[in-house]
């Protein structure tokens, strides 16, 4: 398997996310089911990510200084990318 780290954030306004960080050895591959779903491809801190919604959840996918990202939660886009640009090595 693959190194991963999970934090998981909940507030009292019934937000939650989840921020799951994979060490990428090339080796293993992220799943979600995305059936029936836009899914927008962005340049965000200078790498390739990928997010969408279903439902209430959306979801940003990127790699960072050769760490695959991932950000799930019931927060809108905006606030997910707030999240994701102050996580730094």
């Amino acid at each position: 398997g693959r190194n991963m780290l999970i934090y998981s954030y909940s507030a009292d306004s019934n937000q939650e996310f989840d921020i799951k960080l994979f060490a990428s050895s090339g080796e293993g591959k992220s799943y979600y089911d995305t059936e029936g779903v836009e899914i927008e491809e962005i340049i965000f801190k200078g790498s390739q990510a990928y997010t969408w919604q279903t439902d209430e959840i959306t979801y940003l996918i990127w790699y960072q200084d050769g760490i695959e990202c991932h950000i799930v939660g019931n927060l809108n886009k905006d606030e997910i990318l707030k999240v994701a640009e102050n996580i730094s090595k």
